[in-house]
């Protein structure tokens, strides 16, 4: 028997032996392909085991709290471990955490963290790391921290017990330790300055940072200190090309391993084509228009609401997005934990929207200005200016103006105070923890309007406020649902946005390349890559 057949039975007698957990206890089985535990690739000198992988938009940060965009949201899966992380189902899993337990009331909860992890700066992992991480939250350089600012308090009870105590119960706690934001960095590293973090991030994942090329690319090398099991890729590059045409031609070309952001043209000369693979895989990114409801005449509902009527949805997904999207009924996606169906309240109907805004006081309709980035999303420009013809069948007349995506970010998040100009814009927003109160708290709390947060529509209603912090806070599955269900009722019938549609995800990479994950936020995992 080889020595890599006999690794190869270890490693699937080991994963036959965990068990699957509910709330802690016992650790549970890790998913088919996930880089978990044990085990070394064997070595393979005619095997091509570097990747280039290009992205869609910049990379404008590395540091994993801080706000960067999909990009960043995808390199930091590859560089940081989190005390548990979620499939792309949203189950929770163990990773630098082996198992944990609440208390009575539910506001503390108990994490007993692996041993013999090291970072990337060969500091060892403890409990020390969980809690300088965290803290790093109650900073204001951490544009993050409003998703962890209910945790009061973080003990490190002993070096591998750490206890987090939150000031109310939270339902999605682990799902958002899950998230990008929870990746945990070793506390040396977090001794320096944040620009020092954004470019040198250390963390506890299968890779580290090899070379950074500003916003353009970025190499990552296999950590061979990984506690996991190693991917067999041993160097990643990640590649800004905003072009579709060029990402195509480069995979045809064997410049690149893996693309996104394909349009159905694009990829028959893939779908039959014994290289390639084409994947295909659920997102929960909701794309819509956001409406600035502070100013006229976006502060009247009924002007919101009218615009949602003029928009043929259907027609935008057969149309601009060729089929690769599905109708939103709601303002988050169906496969996010919590969706609740309002596809029927804004079927299109121009001349209801017509009623609404005579109702409104513009019989006659008016011009405003739309904001979009060109490239960040699959066809968000050509989605503008479908919406925008649509719109002046019933005399709704909109400019619109195409901006970078660095920009793009600063421009939306502005003060009302301090002069935000923005009518209307482009935004596809994903559920990052894989639940509704994540994306309600996010997005619609008044607390979270911009700059702190991203209800860059300022929208308020006390109402929906009140039964959002029953959902956050409720622990009994089928009584969340219901709170969820009111709360996305109210913020349809407010519309703050026009939800339009849901995107599918599509990647096309070579064909001996397997155990690629493709998280619903349209991020991929390379952490349990193999290569045939």
């Amino acid at each position: 028997m080889s020595k890599k057949l006999l690794l190869l039975m270890l490693i699937a007698l080991a994963a036959l032996c965990l068990v699957a957990c509910g709330g802690g206890g016992e650790e549970p089985a890790a998913p088919e392909g996930a880089a978990q535990s044990g085990g070394e690739p064997a070595a393979d000198t005619e095997k091509d085991t570097s990747l280039v992988v290009t992205v869609t938009t910049e990379i404008l940060t590395l540091d994993p709290q801080m706000s960067g965009g999909a990009a960043a949201e995808t390199l930091g899966y590859q560089i940081f471990d989190r005390l548990v992380y979620a499939d792309e189902f949203n189950n929770v899993y163990p990773q630098l955490a082996t198992d944990w337990e609440q208390s009575e009331d539910n506001l503390e909860w108990t994490f007993h963290l692996r041993q013999g992890v090291k970072f990337h700066d060969g500091e060892d992992f403890t409990a020390a790391d969980v809690k300088n991480t965290l803290a790093r939250y109650k900073s204001n350089s951490a544009t993050r921290s409003y998703l962890y600012s209910n945790i009061k308090d973080v003990v490190a009870v002993d070096d591998y017990t750490v206890k987090i105590i939150t000031e109310t119960p939270q339902a999605n706690l682990l799902n958002t330790l899950a998230y990008g934001g929870g990746a945990i960095m070793s506390s040396k590293s977090l001794q320096r300055t944040d620009d020092e973090i954004a470019k040198e991030p250390v963390g506890a994942g299968p890779y580290k940072l090899k070379e950074l090329g500003g916003t353009e690319y970025v190499v990552l090398e296999r950590y061979e200190d990984y506690w996991g099991g190693l991917p067999d890729a041993t160097e990643i590059k990640f590649i800004y090309v905003s072009e579709v045409s060029t990402r195509v031609n480069m995979l045809l070309a064997g410049e690149a391993d893996f693309i996104t952001g394909l349009t159905a043209q694009d990829l028959q000369q893939f779908e039959n084509n014994d290289k390639f693979t084409v994947k295909y895989a659920d997102s929960n990114r909701v794309a819509h228009i956001g409406f600035n409801t502070l100013k006229a005449p976006f502060d009247n509902v009924l002007v919101r609401q009218a615009m949602n009527y003029a928009v043929d949805k259907e027609a935008l997904v057969e149309g601009v997005m060729s089929g690769l999207a599905t109708v939103a009924k709601s303002v988050v996606a169906e496969t996010t934990w919590g969706f609740c169906d309002y596809g029927d309240m804004y079927a299109y109907d121009p001349d209801k929207a017509k009623e609404l805004l005579a109702e409104a006081g513009y019989p006659d309709g008016f011009s405003a200005k739309v904001i979009t980035p060109d490239g960040r999303y699959f066809k968000d420009k050509e989605t503008v200016m479908a919406v925008v013809s649509q719109l002046q069948a019933v005399g709704i007349n909109l400019d619109v103006e195409v901006i970078d995506w660095a920009s793009y970010l600063t421009k939306v998040k502005v003060a009302p105070e301090a002069g935000n100009d923005v009518e209307l814009y482009f935004f596809g927003w994903e559920s990052s923890t894989g639940e509704a109160v994540y994306l309600e708290n996010l997005l619609f709390t008044e607390k979270n309007w911009a700059p702190t947060g991203w209800n860059t529509m300022f929208y308020a209603n006390e109402e929906f406020e009140q039964i959002h912090d029953l959902a956050a806070t409720c622990l009994d599955d089928d009584q969340r649902m219901d709170y969820l269900a009111q709360t996305q009722k109210i913020l349809m019938e407010d519309a703050p946005w026009m939800p339009l549609y849901v995107y599918k995800q599509v990647a096309v990479y070579r064909s001996d390349l397997d155990n690629i994950t493709l998280l619903p936020i349209e991020s991929p995992r390379f952490t349990a890559v193999t290569i045939k």
